[in-house]
């Protein structure tokens, strides 16, 4: 099935299926390519398989897929180290320490502009993150607030002492909060409960743009 036929297909979860379905023979594909030593038929494989991640409706899906990227990226790498450096790939992103010197405050980590990528964070006192979009955030513990600015179409999922949204659109979030989560000029955001913790308020939600009877997010069950 080619990639237009599957653009035909329509959206929903049929299309998803499809989506996934025509991943995997592709990753099988690119697999025997780069054993046979037939390293730029693979690099291309991979290539359409990251550009379908962009056209990906469903951030599960999109998570599978950037993972199938760097599986197939790592086993291109052990495969063929002479051009491995140079294909243009995104890999997994780890955002190591941060120091701030500016009014001493220390290992705060700023998030910036990324775009259609699955990103690690390492524990910290404090995190920002802004202007991103179609992004899945691994879990990571903060000591103090976890603080989205300008955040479209991503999943985050966090520990924090208090969690702060701000100008969001469209993104999903796992939290662990001993406070509870506050928003703020943001819409279609949905709470699930992260852990097992009893003392997790993660459903006590303050939208300061509605405060009486907010549309603008959604509680799920934990």
């Amino acid at each position: 099935m080619s990639r237009r036929e599957l653009k035909l297909l329509g959206t929903g979860s049929t299309h998803q299926i499809y989506r996934r379905r025509w991943a995997a023979p592709m990753e099988e594909d690119a697999i025997r390519r780069i054993e046979e030593g037939d390293f730029e038929g693979a690099r291309k494989i991979i290539l359409d398989i990251e550009d379908s991640v962009r056209a990906e409706p469903s951030l599960y899906n999109r998570k599978v897929l950037l993972e199938k990227v760097a599986k197939l990226k790592g086993i291109y790498i052990s495969h063929n180290t002479a051009e491995a450096p140079f294909i243009p790939l995104k890999s997994r992103t780890l955002l190591g320490k941060h120091e701030n010197e500016v009014g001493e405050i220390k290992n705060k980590k700023y998030i910036r502009n990324i775009n259609n990528d699955l990103v690690s964070i390492k524990d910290c006192a404090e995190v920002i993150i802004e202007d991103c979009s179609s992004t899945v955030f691994e879990h990571f513990n903060c000591e103090k607030s976890v603080v989205l600015n300008n955040v479209r179409d991503c999943r985050v999922s966090c520990s924090g002492q208090q969690i702060r949204v701000n100008g969001c659109k469209n993104i999903e979030l796992d939290v662990y909060t001993p406070t509870g989560v506050f928003l703020q000029s943001s819409t279609g955001v949905v709470i699930r409960r992260y852990g097992a913790r009893e003392d997790n308020m993660f459903a006590h939600v303050y939208d300061f743009s509605s405060p009486f009877e907010s549309k603008n997010y959604t509680v799920l069950p934990g």
